[in-house]
């Protein structure tokens, strides 16, 4: 293979997998022999392959890279700052898939790579436990405290594996808070996913708001909406209209979404009430932007009318 490369010096997208690589059964480690020196690649941009790979090659101005860890390495500081040192600075997008969250991961990325844009990391999904969770929230503190070293971050993404892997007890509230906090931390952030729940929270100006941008495609269509979509939309609205300690620019998006008709309805409800009852969303006449609001007296018998 590095035979090959050697022949190859131009190329600018790697990617490495052996035949029976599986992202669930922990083969990436390898008995080939590493040239030495490393095989220069000027022309690479991109490369997608084991950690082990990263110290055969010299790259040129890499700036794509994802690397599947091992166990070993990922949970051994020294190795892991020794193979991330050897990366190029210029990065702008990182994914790094791993076995188990090593708290000193971020800060070691951090410290080489300050101006990265986008940093993912995913949890292979095959070591999963029933504690994943809690391992995945006690990560969490370790990668807030590296982001003031990152001055060009906007996408941070970490999952856990399994799309909506607790969808039945999410905690909207917890992600709401925590997001907001790494913002005021690293003002250049733009889009966070969570592993608690792998809720993707997106910020609009000024607003952070979870998974809704597939709404406003849809032109806030209520009936076209997936479940889960839709049950973040309810949450997001209960907050804002429940919250007056919030920035203004979130009753102003909050108010853009129902529209003003609908969102007098509701403000004249928590005064007379203290509350905001339980609500549906209705489609406006004739699927018109405007939206409508449904107050329910029980789980599933809505008021008299629609406001």
């Amino acid at each position: 293979m590095f035979a090959v490369l050697k022949r190859n010096p131009t190329i600018s997208r790697l990617r490495l997998c052996r035949p029976e690589h599986n992202i669930l059964s922990n083969c990436y480690s390898t008995r080939l022999e590493f040239p030495e020196p490393p095989v220069h690649l000027p022309n690479l941009r991109r490369f997608d392959g084991p950690s082990n790979f990263v110290c055969a090659f010299t790259p040129g101005l890499l700036t794509h890279i994802t690397i599947l860890w091992e166990r070993l390495q990922i949970s051994t500081s020294p190795c892991t700052s020794q193979i991330i040192s050897l990366l190029n600075p210029g990065i702008v997008r990182f994914v790094n898939i791993v076995h188990e969250w090593n708290p000193s991961l971020v800060s070691l990325i951090a410290c080489h790579i300050p101006g990265l844009e986008q940093l993912i990391i995913r949890r292979a999904s095959a070591y999963m436990d029933i504690n994943s969770r809690e391992k995945a929230r006690n990560f969490l503190p370790y990668v807030e405290e590296a982001l003031p070293s990152f001055f060009s971050l906007t996408a941070l993404h970490i999952h856990m594996g399994i799309t909506n892997l607790y969808e039945e007890d999410l905690d909207l509230d917890e992600e709401f808070q925590i997001v907001r906090r790494w913002a005021e931390k690293s003002s250049t952030l733009l889009s966070v996913t969570l592993p608690m729940s792998n809720t993707c929270w997106i910020r609009k100006d000024g607003v952070w708001f979870p998974e809704l941008q597939r709404a406003v495609h849809t032109a806030k269509c209520w009936t076209a909406m997936q479940p889960d979509t839709l049950r973040h939309f309810k949450w997001f609205f209960r907050t804002v209209v429940t919250s007056p300690s919030l920035p203004a620019e979130y009753n102003d998006f909050a108010t853009w979404l129902v529209g003003r008709q609908a969102m007098l309805v509701v403000r004249d409800k928590i005064e007379n009430t203290g509350d905001l009852p339980d609500f549906e969303f209705i489609q406006g006449p004739d699927n018109s932007l405007e939206s409508l609001i449904t107050f329910l007296v029980s789980d599933s018998t809505p008021s008299n009318g629609h406001f």
